[in-house]
Formats: C-alpha cells, structure tokens, sequence
C-alpha cells in the first residue's frame, strides 16, 4: 500500500481512499495520477522527478465560519435556557416565601382561638361550679325543686 500526499491539504493518504479523510478533498485518482506523473519524470529527468514530488502542496485555509455560528447559537440557547431557569427559582422562592408568611399568620390565629377557647372553658367550668354550689344550698332549701328548674333555665344543663 502506498502513500500518497492529498493535493488539498497536504497530509498522507492511502493509494485506495476515495477522499482525504483530513480535509475531504477527492483523492480517487490521484494515485493514477501520481504513477502517470512519475513515469513521465522518469522519461525526461531524475532532477526534475525530485523536484515534482519532494514538494509538498500548500494546504488551502477552510472557512470555519460555520462551526463557529453554531458554537454561538448553542452558547446563545445555554445562556436564555439559564436566565429563565434562574427566573422560575426567583419565582418559585417567592411563591414559597409568601406561603410561609401565610402558614405563620395562620399559626397565630390558632393559638389566639386556642387561648380564648380555653377562656371560655374556664369560664364554662366556674359556671358550673357556681350552678352546683347554688344546687346544694337549694337542695337543703324547702322549696328547692322551684329554684333548681329556674336556674336550669338560666344556665342549661351542668
């Protein structure tokens, strides 16, 4: 197998390829060429053979213009991609910031209700504290029944 020089950029290529596997450039007869070249040489001069082939050819400039628009277009997709990500957490931390102060205002309603509820169960029981201390007294009362019934009325039932 014989290596031969791509004429687009100047790297070795094998005889076979079909294209520069480094720049793409149609190497198919190249080889052809190459034999075609060398035989033509070898008729005229060994100087002029030296000369044809130690040379290497000049490797043309590519145009990377593409690759870099798509490397700014991803960089461009990343950037938007980040700045509204950061903008949802922003509103996701808001959101959760206005639910805690909710769940805190909340929590001091229940034991301003539960503070008051256990007034009025205090409240509740001196009642029938009193109910009961009055129940006594009438029970050794002739008449009794009269004001049990009547305060029954007044304060429910003990």
């Amino acid at each position: 197998m014989a290596l031969i020089y791509c004429p687009g950029c100047g790297k070795q290529v094998s005889e076979y390829a079909k294209a520069c596997p480094n720049c793409g450039y149609s190497v198919q007869g190249a080889f052809a060429s190459f034999m075609e070249n060398e035989r033509q040489v070898d008729n005229e001069s060994a100087d002029n053979e030296s000369a044809i082939f130690t040379e290497r050819p000049i490797r043309e400039n590519k145009d990377h213009s593409k690759g870099y628009k798509i490397a700014i277009v991803i960089l461009s997709v990343l950037a938007v991609g980040s700045v509204a990500f950061g903008a949802v957490s922003i509103s996701n931390y808001t959101a959760l910031n206005n639910l805690k102060q909710e769940n805190d205002a909340l929590h001091i309603k229940v034991g301003e209700l539960e503070q008051k509820r256990q007034g009025l169960a205090k409240e509740y029981d001196d009642l029938g504290k009193e109910f009961m201390e009055l129940y006594m007294k009438a029970s050794n009362t002739p008449g009794w029944w009269r004001f049990v019934s009547d305060n029954y009325k007044k304060y429910g039932p003990f």
